[in-house]
């Protein structure tokens, strides 16, 4: 029997893109007593959830109280679907009628998890064909901005890291059974965590090339501010690294990681040279000067507070972390020997590290597996000294300019209710210019009347006959 599918529409405020979502769906290849489609909605206030009402009743509604984020969205969406498989698709997709069987035919030939082939809405442009991880957790799209030559149907099935999120397919079960999304990641790299969870608990994904989906991408997300952005993505990276790296290379890896993150962040907020810092607002290009210098505070302080939140999670990521080393399958050596870590860093998330660290970095990289011997293992405990030395000078950095911030803040704040007293001030003026102006306007009014010039003429002959010592004494 054909397996009962469950597709999930996570939304957010996406009423524009909904349509063409929910009519490709309408047109999907697969029997229609085997599908079930699922709009999940996180609370939007647009007027989403009445307009499937009204036009797609056939679309079962969740409606949510509040935002859980893409995480907590679709674990929830997963809990109550009644499908055998579910099939994550993103809101702002249209889908080729065979995508759903391409993905289920990926999952026969024995995958776990399914993966389609994401191309711009257009067409034009490749958007994923598969994962890739570099060593401090950051996901990236293979094949991200490439041509699609015209008739290209994409190849055969390819064992991949993780599947984007974007439009993916497992089994129901499994995807609970392994701790769906995790909860606590709101949004960003969620699908990179569960793909190497699900090898490291002895699970394949596959990229399924035949299942087209076109996708315009950072719908959701498009309005979000940078430095909520730079939070999420450097605290996600840093849990999914707590959880999922084996013993010895948590604590090789995570503290590198954990001290990249912190010199991005002191990159922001404390460019050493003035090339630096236009570097740094060339991030922010399209804001005037003054406001950009703010949003560098702003991103740089969200790379801090990223740590911060790593800390405050500590117990609950150890929780987990336990759980799934407890049931690994896979080891580290294995699992990256098949999926090569790298030294990239995607200009968007990591333009700004320390270079020269991240060079150091590569012979660890390099070789068979993970890491090369016991000469990387030298270099790298030289450098993880080297990094605690570092973190010790960076600890008082970051206090430094936190109250550097802290009076910055006290100034504006004294700089803003001195504006507004002046603005007070000004307000009265102006009322004072306008009171006069009236007096003017009535002054001139008096001085066109026949008796006041009778009066101001009486005035002068009098000034001639007895002013000015040339009249009578």
């Amino acid at each position: 029997m054909v397996p009962h599918v469950s597709v999930i529409v996570l939304n957010y405020n996406g009423l524009q893109h909904l349509g063409p979502c929910l009519d490709s769906l309408q047109e999907v290849r697969y029997p229609k007593d085997r599908l079930e489609v699922i709009l999940a909605d996180n609370a939007s206030r647009d007027g989403s959830v009445a307009f499937v009402r009204d036009r797609y009743p056939w679309v079962r509604l969740l409606e949510f109280a509040e935002n859980h984020g893409f995480a907590g969205g679709n674990d929830r969406a997963a809990e109550e679907a009644s499908g055998e498989y579910v099939c994550f698709l993103n809101n702002d997709t249209r889908v080729d009628p065979g995508f759903l069987e391409a993905l289920m035919g990926t999952i026969e030939r024995g995958a776990a998890c399914a993966a389609s082939r994401i191309v711009s809405f257009d067409g034009e442009r490749l958007m994923y064909r598969g994962g890739e991880m570099n060593f401090c957790g950051f996901g990236f799209q293979q094949g991200l901005g490439e041509r699609v030559a015209p008739g290209t149907s994409g190849g055969n099935d390819e064992e991949t890291l993780f599947a984007c999120g974007c439009a993916m397919l497992m089994s129901r079960k499994l995807f609970l059974d392994v701790g769906g999304f995790d909860d606590a990641y709101f949004a960003f790299y969620e699908d990179v965590d569960l793909g190497w969870r699900l090898w490291v608990l002895g699970h394949s994904v596959r990229y399924s090339p035949g299942s087209l989906v076109y996708h315009q991408g950072d719908a959701s997300f498009a309005k979000t501010p940078s430095e909520s952005r730079q939070l999420l993505w450097n605290r996600n990276t840093l849990l999914t690294l707590l959880k999922n790296y084996d013993d010895a290379n948590v604590s090789r890896f995570f503290p590198v990681a954990l001290l990249l993150t912190l010199e991005r962040g002191l990159y922001f907020l404390s460019p050493e040279t003035a090339s630096e810092k236009d570097r740094v607002l060339a991030h922010f290009a399209a804001l005037p000067r003054d406001e950009a210098d703010r949003a560098r505070e702003r991103v740089g302080l969200a790379h801090l507070d990223a740590v911060r939140q790593v800390f405050l999670a500590l117990p609950a990521t150890l929780e987990k972390r336990e759980k799934i080393q407890a049931a690994r399958r896979t080891s580290d050596a294995d699992l990256f020997a098949k999926f090569r870590l790298g030294i990239q860093f995607d200009d968007q998330v990591n333009v700004l590290v320390d270079r020269n660290l991240a060079a150091r970095l590569v012979p660890m990289l390099s070789g068979d597996g993970l890491w090369s011997p016991d000469a990387a293992k030298r270099v790298m405990h030289r450098h993880l000294e080297r990094l605690e030395e570092s973190v010790k000078k960076h600890e008082g950095a970051i206090d430094e300019l936190m109250e550097q911030l802290e009076k910055k803040t006290e100034d504006q704040e004294r700089k803003q209710s001195t504006i507004e007293e002046m603005n007070r001030a000004i307000g009265s003026l102006h009322g004072e210019i306008g009171r006069l102006s009236a007096l003017e306007v009535e002054l001139r009014s008096i001085q066109a009347k026949p008796w006041y010039k009778a009066v101001m003429s009486a005035r002068r002959w009098r000034r001639k006959i007895f002013g000015g010592g040339g009249g009578l004494r």
